[in-house]
Protein backbone atom coordinates (compact mmCIF):
# COMPACT_ATOMS: atom_id res chain seq x y z
CA UNK A 1 0.00 0.00 0.00
CA UNK A 2 1.34 3.40 -0.88
CA UNK A 3 1.72 6.19 1.61
CA UNK A 4 -1.11 8.12 -0.08
CA UNK A 5 -3.51 5.19 0.36
CA UNK A 6 -2.50 4.71 4.00
CA UNK A 7 -2.96 8.43 4.63
CA UNK A 8 -6.38 8.41 2.92
CA UNK A 9 -7.47 5.39 4.96
CA UNK A 10 -6.36 7.09 8.20
CA UNK A 11 -8.21 10.31 7.32
CA UNK A 12 -11.38 8.34 6.54
CA UNK A 13 -11.12 6.54 9.87
CA UNK A 14 -10.52 9.79 11.75
CA UNK A 15 -13.45 11.49 10.04
CA UNK A 16 -15.76 8.60 10.78
CA UNK A 17 -14.77 8.70 14.46
CA UNK A 18 -15.09 12.49 14.53
CA UNK A 19 -18.65 12.34 13.18
CA UNK A 20 -19.56 9.57 15.65
CA UNK A 21 -18.35 11.73 18.55
CA UNK A 22 -20.02 14.82 17.08
CA UNK A 23 -23.36 13.03 16.78
CA UNK A 24 -23.03 11.62 20.31
CA UNK A 25 -22.14 15.07 21.67
CA UNK A 26 -25.21 16.62 20.09
CA UNK A 27 -27.44 13.86 21.48
CA UNK A 28 -25.93 14.25 24.97
CA UNK A 29 -26.31 18.03 24.86
CA UNK A 30 -29.94 17.72 23.83
CA UNK A 31 -30.65 15.22 26.63
CA UNK A 32 -28.95 17.29 29.32
CA UNK A 33 -30.37 20.64 28.22
CA UNK A 34 -33.92 19.31 28.00
CA UNK A 35 -33.88 16.88 30.91
CA UNK A 36 -37.18 18.15 32.34
CA UNK A 37 -38.98 17.12 29.14
CA UNK A 38 -37.74 13.51 29.09
CA UNK A 39 -40.38 10.93 29.90
CA UNK A 40 -39.90 8.37 32.64
CA UNK A 41 -37.83 5.33 31.78
CA UNK A 42 -40.15 2.40 30.92
CA UNK A 43 -38.64 0.23 33.67
CA UNK A 44 -39.28 2.72 36.48
CA UNK A 45 -42.00 1.46 38.77
CA UNK A 46 -43.83 3.70 41.22
CA UNK A 47 -44.92 2.50 44.62
CA UNK A 48 -47.28 4.04 47.12
CA UNK A 49 -44.51 4.15 49.70
CA UNK A 50 -42.40 6.49 47.59
CA UNK A 51 -41.27 9.25 50.02
CA UNK A 52 -41.18 11.89 47.26
CA UNK A 53 -44.84 11.25 46.45
CA UNK A 54 -45.82 12.02 50.03
CA UNK A 55 -43.83 15.22 50.42
CA UNK A 56 -41.26 13.60 52.67
CA UNK A 57 -38.17 14.53 50.70
CA UNK A 58 -35.25 16.02 52.59
CA UNK A 59 -35.76 19.51 53.99
CA UNK A 60 -32.60 21.19 55.25
CA UNK A 61 -31.82 24.53 56.84
CA UNK A 62 -28.34 25.95 56.39
CA UNK A 63 -26.94 26.55 59.87
CA UNK A 64 -25.15 29.85 59.18
CA UNK A 65 -27.58 31.56 56.79
CA UNK A 66 -30.84 30.11 58.08
CA UNK A 67 -31.95 29.46 54.48
CA UNK A 68 -34.26 26.48 54.25
CA UNK A 69 -34.05 24.24 51.19
CA UNK A 70 -37.34 22.43 50.75
CA UNK A 71 -37.66 20.63 47.40
CA UNK A 72 -41.43 20.41 47.90
CA UNK A 73 -41.86 24.22 47.82
CA UNK A 74 -41.43 24.46 44.05
CA UNK A 75 -43.95 21.66 43.52
CA UNK A 76 -46.50 23.41 45.76
CA UNK A 77 -45.94 26.86 44.24
CA UNK A 78 -46.45 25.48 40.73
CA UNK A 79 -49.33 23.20 41.72
CA UNK A 80 -47.51 20.12 40.52
CA UNK A 81 -47.17 17.73 43.46
CA UNK A 82 -45.56 15.10 41.20
CA UNK A 83 -42.73 17.40 40.06
CA UNK A 84 -39.99 15.79 42.17
CA UNK A 85 -40.92 12.20 41.35
CA UNK A 86 -41.40 13.01 37.65
CA UNK A 87 -38.01 14.75 37.61
CA UNK A 88 -36.37 11.76 39.29
CA UNK A 89 -37.89 9.43 36.68
CA UNK A 90 -36.70 11.71 33.88
CA UNK A 91 -33.16 11.79 35.28
CA UNK A 92 -33.14 7.97 35.48
CA UNK A 93 -34.11 7.84 31.79
CA UNK A 94 -31.47 10.48 30.97
CA UNK A 95 -28.85 8.34 32.74
CA UNK A 96 -29.84 5.18 30.87
CA UNK A 97 -29.77 7.00 27.52
CA UNK A 98 -26.40 8.60 28.37
CA UNK A 99 -24.88 5.19 29.10
CA UNK A 100 -26.18 3.84 25.78
CA UNK A 101 -24.78 6.78 23.80
CA UNK A 102 -21.36 6.53 25.47
CA UNK A 103 -21.28 2.74 25.13
CA UNK A 104 -21.75 3.06 21.36
CA UNK A 105 -18.86 5.50 20.86
CA UNK A 106 -15.97 4.14 18.78
CA UNK A 107 -12.82 3.04 20.54
CA UNK A 108 -10.05 5.59 20.76
CA UNK A 109 -6.39 4.61 20.84
CA UNK A 110 -4.05 7.18 22.32
CA UNK A 111 -0.44 7.44 21.18
CA UNK A 112 0.90 6.14 24.52
CA UNK A 113 -1.27 3.01 24.14
CA UNK A 114 0.00 2.35 20.60
CA UNK A 115 3.55 2.00 21.90
CA UNK A 116 2.65 -0.58 24.54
Amino acid sequence: MTKAKIYYHDIGDYLSRFWAFSKAGRALADLHLNYENISAHPDVRETQSDPFEHGQSAVATHKDSGITNNPNDWARENRNPRYIIDLLHSVINLSVQTVEIVKNLPDVVFESEENE
